[in-house]
Order: structure tokens, then C-alpha cells, then sequence
């Protein structure tokens, strides 16, 4: 009788054993993918006078006076500065005649701001203190880094 009990208890164990390593191997071989985060980066740049979040997309960064060139295997995105004697950013765009297509009015950081495509470049066109800063790419697969960087800039006197 005692034989019994103990080949009982012996099953039962195995049993346990067997279910526990089965359960464990269940939940491991079925495992959660990792959330990924896109990380931003802050640029500033002293001659242009300006701060953007730039995404963590591998750029190769490339400044001159009044120019910034973001760069990567895809494309590139450019940041430039000029000079204005116009007092709205409607007056000098209009003495360009430009023909923006899909004209947006935009508020970035509290300033005045367009963004639009002229021939197969989508601009952001920001007006600050007599200065246009001009952000713009023809690579429709860094748009979404264009809109998060345009919408990250920051005028820094």
C-alpha cells in the first residue's frame, strides 16, 4: 500500500514538473515585442540663431553660415536663413511668385508660419524678426522628419 502512495506522489510530481516546464516554455517562446521609441535630439545652431529636435535617423549634420543640411542614406532636409526687408512673411512669399500648392497657415512655437510644396518640394516658410527661415525636402519618405523638425524650431537670438 505504502508502494502505491509513493508511485502516486511520484506521477503526480512528474506531472507537475512536466506542466510547470511546459507552461514556462509556453511563455517564453511567445515573447512581447519591445516598444520602440523615436529619439529626438536638440540641434542649436549660434549663426542661424535657431534650435530644432532632431530625430535619431542616423543624419549626418552639415552647417554653413546660413544653411544647415540634414542628411541621410534617404535624402536630405535643408534649413536655411535669409534676410528680408518685407514685414510679413505674406508680403515677401508674394514678391516671389511662387506658386505654393497646398498652402498652410501655421502657428509654430507662437510664430507665423507657411508650409506648402513648390514643384516636388514640400517648404515650411517661418518668418522671425526680418529673417525667413526656409526647411524643406523632396524625399516623400523624410516628410514626417520635416514636419517634426519644422515643428520643433525655435527662434534663439
Amino acid at each position: 500500500m505504502k508502494n502505491k502512495k509513493t508511485i502516486i506522489y511520484i506521477g503526480i510530481a512528474i506531472i507537475i514538473i512536466i506542466l510547470a516546464f511546459w507552461y514556462f516554455y509556453k511563455a517564453n517562446s511567445n515573447p512581447v515585442s519591445p516598444i520602440v521609441h523615436q529619439v529626438s535630439y536638440p540641434y542649436m545652431s549660434r549663426p542661424m540663431k535657431f534650435t530644432v529636435l532632431l530625430p535619431n535617423s542616423n543624419f549626418q549634420l552639415s552647417e554653413g553660415i546660413n544653411a544647415l543640411f540634414i542628411k541621410n542614406k534617404i535624402g536630405e532636409i535643408r534649413l536655411t536663413r535669409q534676410g528680408t526687408n518685407y514685414d510679413s512673411l505674406d508680403n515677401y512669399l508674394g514678391s516671389l511668385n511662387l506658386k505654393i500648392v497646398n498652402k498652410e497657415d501655421l502657428k509654430i512655437n507662437s510664430t507665423s508660419a507657411i508650409r506648402g510644396s513648390i514643384d516636388s518640394r514640400i517648404y515650411y516658410f517661418i518668418y522671425i524678426n526680418n529673417w525667413i527661415y526656409a526647411l524643406s525636402t523632396s524625399s516623400p519618405d523624410l516628410y514626417s522628419d520635416l514636419d517634426q523638425i519644422a515643428k520643433s524650431f525655435k527662434y534663439t537670438p
